[in-house]
């Protein structure tokens, strides 16, 4: 899905540089392990220039403090705090502005050298909470956090659900079957859902035909002979 999403980004690249400067079209190569090395790239480049390996952190971000899940009174909830300011808007909402100003996490570099404690102080209070009334104190002061959902919470979530984000089509065995759509909205040209999932062999027949230019004798022979299915 990675490397789906480069060759899109190329493809558009050489069709723009075809249309606009060389008038014709040129080889994409495009390697599965390349793209995956390049979507860690932020990662990597911690890596290159400090020689530190990263750890397994979980959740938690390997550069910015804090940046993680906590538990909350019912649930998770992943956390993102990208600036020094957005610190002290956490700390006062949260109602702990004394770490706010303490030394040990005036900065992000000074929050990461002292991280195991700051956490551990965050964590017990976002345990007084439901993850729902922390979001929403954190909306008001522009900070992102989300819930963990798992898969039914996605699909049961309210914005899921006006984004049309669960899709419904036929199918030949089922009557209809749920699908997740496309999230790209064209003003002009809006996604169309046409085919389901193929069945085995459902499209052999259209595609001999059609692209190989078989006749139905000699797609019945393969039949026979039990070339296809």
């Amino acid at each position: 899905m990675t490397a789906g999403c480069y060759a899109t980004i190329a493809v558009l690249a050489a069709l723009n540089h075809r249309d606009r400067v060389s008038n014709k079209g040129q080889h994409i190569d495009l390697a599965l392990l390349d793209a995956q090395l390049h979507a860690a790239s932020h990662i990597a480049m911690s890596y290159l220039v400090s020689g530190r390996m990263p750890v397994r952190a979980g959740t938690s971000s390997q550069t910015i403090c804090p940046w993680q899940a906590f538990d909350c009174a019912d649930m998770p909830l992943m956390l993102a705090v990208g600036t020094d300011q957005q610190f002290a808007r956490l700390c006062e909402v949260m109602g702990l502005p004394e770490l706010a100003t303490d030394t040990r996490f005036l900065t992000n570099r000074k929050r990461m050298e002292n991280k195991d404690t700051l956490i551990l102080a965050l964590a017990e209070r976002f345990k007084t909470r439901a993850a729902r009334e922390w979001m929403e104190a954190f909306n008001e002061i522009g900070i992102a956090s989300g819930p963990l959902n798992d898969f039914g919470q996605v699909f049961a979530d309210p914005q899921i659900k006006h984004r049309g984000m669960l899709g419904e089509m036929p199918h030949p065995k089922s009557g209809t079957m749920p699908t997740v759509a496309n999230p790209v909205r064209f003003s002009d040209t809006p996604v169309e859902y046409r085919r389901w999932p193929p069945l085995h062999g459902e499209h052999t027949t259209e595609v001999l035909r059609e692209m190989l230019k078989l006749g139905d004798d000699e797609i019945a022979a393969l039949r026979r002979e039990k070339v296809i299915s």
